[in-house]
């Protein structure tokens, strides 16, 4: 996104560091203008995407990934590049340290939904799922578009999972065979 999420993030715990991502050019620009207009020394973008995360980051190396409203990829023919998808979340389970959380905030329901039988397949243990995210955490930041679609009575859903035990194979196999 813009980094409104981010800025705030990184302004709440200046002993963090964050982080951002994203693929579209214009939306780092946006991100990377914020914080050095915000003069933030604990935040940056870097233009990936979440396949590029295993190469980036070492194992155990990452508190918290948050996805903060992905495309949905409501299609079947595009469901792989939906950023919860079993492959997608035990790559990102072997960069997250022990005790950290994968947190996704949506507008879609149908993708929090999915996402709920994802983080099964590939081992996690939910922490919280929510119909109301704004409701529920409302001390979390908010990003752009989350606070245009609240500004639009639009309802947010959310999910807070840690990797748990290891996932079986067939597990996984049931994670791929899951239709959003």
């Amino acid at each position: 996104g813009k980094g409104a999420f981010l800025a705030e993030s990184a302004r709440l715990t200046p002993q963090d560091l964050f982080i951002g991502m994203d693929i579209e050019p214009i939306c780092i620009a946006y991100a990377a203008q914020r914080i050095v207009e915000d003069g933030l020394a604990n935040a940056l973008v870097l233009p990936r995407g979440a396949g590029a995360l295993g190469q980036i980051f070492s194992p155990g190396e990452i508190a918290a990934i948050t996805l903060n409203f992905p495309t949905p990829y409501p299609k079947r023919h595009f469901a792989s590049r939906r950023t919860t998808t079993v492959d997608h979340l035990l790559a990102y389970r072997r960069i997250i340290a022990a005790g950290g959380t994968l947190t996704l905030r949506t507008d879609s329901q149908p993708l929090r939904d999915y996402t709920l039988i994802q983080l099964a397949a590939a081992g996690y243990e939910v922490l919280w799922s929510s119909d109301d995210v704004r409701r529920e955490h409302p001390d979390t930041p908010a990003s752009e578009y989350e606070s245009r679609l609240a500004a639009q009575g639009a309802t947010v859903w959310g999910v807070c999972a840690t990797p748990g035990a290891e996932p079986t194979q067939d597990q996984v196999a049931q994670g791929h065979a899951a239709e959003q």
